[in-house]
């Protein structure tokens, strides 16, 4: 009796597996854990989908434009043109200082490194020159030297001097000047391990350094496909943690307190910076929310100089100095789908993080992303051989257009970035999979058909019957 029972049992396991489990839905699953760790690899080809999504997100519903008091004094084509060729001399930037601090300028932030002595300071004109005349030559290395005037006009305003860096070190570690000391509080285990590297860095000349207010790198790393979508708050650089050039102009036009770093166990939560926590990716990186380029953000170096400036138009704002004539060729690829001037990319992520309006892309969408994909592909693989093609494709649809619509409304409404195209993508693969195994499960079940009935009625009846299977009809049928 034992026997016989286990024999009738596993007859009964059998058809029980065939019907619910399937070896088709055994296959599926073990497909879906793999497609689920390629996605926490995330290859180049999963980030240019969920980039593209982002992408299309922002142009959909730019930033609405709230005016804040950022400027930036562009060194523009018409500035080039009144002014002379790029770079000028030290003495006019030393102009631009005085003229911007008297205008009400709380704090001013270069976009530009002064790495090397101004070729144009006499001393340098006369090196250059051997063949000047001995007392032209004389009265002229009687003048003040352009950077040390550029250093007394930096130290009477509240100057951050940009500064960058490059990916391998370039000439002898040597010479590798040290980087000037920064007052922090670490708030959690030690962010480093997280943050974007920089190896080496390119500083000031040093008597531009010693009177600055303030030190910020302008880093940033485009995604692969060459678009600046994330701007780094904090990075280390030789090793040591630094702010970027926006945020380090926020601290000093603030008071210039110590910055703080909060970080857990799955990486950096944001920095303290004015009295605020601003959110970061684990990496320290934020995602800006950009308008359109708009003119109103800017006022042009000549115009500051010559004096066509309105007056007041810099009292109680931050300023940032930069480029945008062609030639000098500052330009970035945006999320907008056009370039901009780098230095309108830092003035809109001050204008962010003044407005709290960074896009926020929190470690939790991930985990998300993942469960979504696994709950919906299941569905399709547990549920699609019962259904039909009409309620596959229907209850499909709305599952994966009610998932898209929440993603989109969170960005909406909320400035949440949560990637729609992942489970997309699965999910669809799963439905083309699943419905491919059902055809072919039909085409086995017609051919079996074709040769069970075949032995009985002609070849070209079984034929009819199974491309019309309404004439398949038990006890005849009557005609006149």
């Amino acid at each position: 009796m034992r026997i016989l029972g286990v024999g009738l049992l596993f007859p009964t396991m059998k058809r029980w597996f065939s019907k619910w489990v399937g070896w088709v839905r055994v296959v599926a699953f073990i497909g879906l854990i793999c497609g689920i760790i390629i996605r926490i690899g995330d290859p180049h080809l999963v980030a240019t989908l969920r980039n593209a999504t982002f992408d299309f997100y922002h142009q959909s519903k730019p930033r609405d434009y709230t005016p804040l008091p950022v400027t930036i004094l562009d060194v523009d084509d018409r500035s080039i043109e009144q002014l002379g060729q790029w770079p000028w001399p030290r003495t006019r930037i030393a102009e631009m200082v005085d003229k911007a601090t008297a205008d009400g300028a709380v704090a001013i932030a270069f976009d530009i490194v002064f790495a090397e002595p101004d070729r144009l300071s006499p001393a340098q004109i006369v090196n250059n020159n051997p063949s000047l005349p001995p007392a032209l030559a004389k009265e002229m290395l009687r003048l003040p030297d352009n950077d040390a005037v550029l250093a007394e006009a930096f130290s009477r305003a509240r100057v951050i001097l940009g500064q960058t860096s490059v990916r391998s070190f370039a000439g002898n570690r040597a010479e590798k000047r040290e980087l000037a000391a920064v007052q922090f509080a670490l708030i959690g285990p030690d962010p480093k391990p997280y943050m974007l590297r920089f190896p080496d860095i390119v500083q000031n000349l040093p008597a531009l350094e010693a009177v600055a207010t303030g030190r910020g790198m302008f880093n940033a790393r485009p995604d692969a496909d060459g678009v600046y979508r994330r701007v780094p708050l904090v990075m280390t650089v030789q090793n040591e943690i630094r702010l970027g050039l926006t945020p380090e102009l926020l601290r000093v036009a603030t008071g210039g307190g110590p910055f703080a770093v909060r970080t857990n166990e799955a990486g950096l939560e944001g920095v303290v910076l004015a009295r605020q926590l601003v959110p970061t990716a684990r990496d320290g990186t934020v995602w800006p929310y950009l308008t359109p380029s708009l003119p109103s953000r800017y006022v042009s170096a000549g115009d500051l100089v010559s004096g066509r400036m309105a007056p007041g138009r810099l009292a109680g704002h931050l300023v940032l100095v930069g480029t945008s004539a062609i030639g000098l060729e500052d330009f970035r690829a945006t999320p907008l789908g056009v370039a901009m001037a780098g230095v309108e990319i830092h003035a809109q992520v001050l204008e962010n993080i003044m407005a709290k309006s960074l896009l926020i892309r929190p470690n939790y969408t991930i985990a998300i992303e993942l469960v979504t994909t696994f709950f919906l592909c299941a569905l399709v693989i547990i549920f699609a051989p019962l259904f039909g093609a009409r309620a596959l494709i229907f209850s499909s649809a709305t599952m994966l257009t009610a998932f898209i619509g929440v993603s989109y409304y969170l960005f909406y409404e909320h400035r949440i970035l949560l990637d729609p195209s992942f489970p997309t993508l699965s999910t669809t693969i799963a439905i083309i999979l699943i419905s491919t195994v059902n055809y072919l499960r039909e085409e086995r079940q017609k051919r079996e058909i074709r040769g069970a009935f075949g032995q009985y009625v002609s070849r070209d009846l079984v034929d009819q019957l199974t491309q019309n299977q309404e004439k398949l009809k038990l006890g005849g049928e009557s005609r006149q």
